[in-house]
């Protein structure tokens, strides 16, 4: 799947789900926690490759934003939000082959 393709499959699930849950924001598993402005896919460290930042974004408020979240009340663009922050999360699942 291309970069743009897979945001749209996110934003259709986060739209989805604010819809139904009212939920705003979502962890979408990238962080910068082990270098500032190089944000990462969690789960294998790979670089991200593709970015969807809100205007002025990521901005690292109060040196304290490692974490990556799409929020739907923006436009559903990506923000740099403080870790400990209790979003709802959306996963990767690797399709089974047959």
């Amino acid at each position: 799947m291309t970069p743009a393709y897979t945001s749209s499959l996110l934003l259709l699930a986060c739209v989805t789900m604010t819809t139904a849950h009212r939920l705003f924001a979502y962890w979408i598993g990238g962080w910068d926690v082990h270098s500032e402005g190089s944000f990462v896919w969690a789960s294998d460290n790979r670089p991200i490759t593709f970015s969807d930042w809100a205007g002025a974004q990521p901005d690292n408020t109060g040196n304290n934003e490692d974490c990556l979240e799409i929020r739907v009340v923006v436009g559903s663009l990506w923000n740099d939000r403080t870790c400990s922050i209790r979003n709802r999360y959306i996963c990767e699942k690797v399709k089974k082959s047959f």
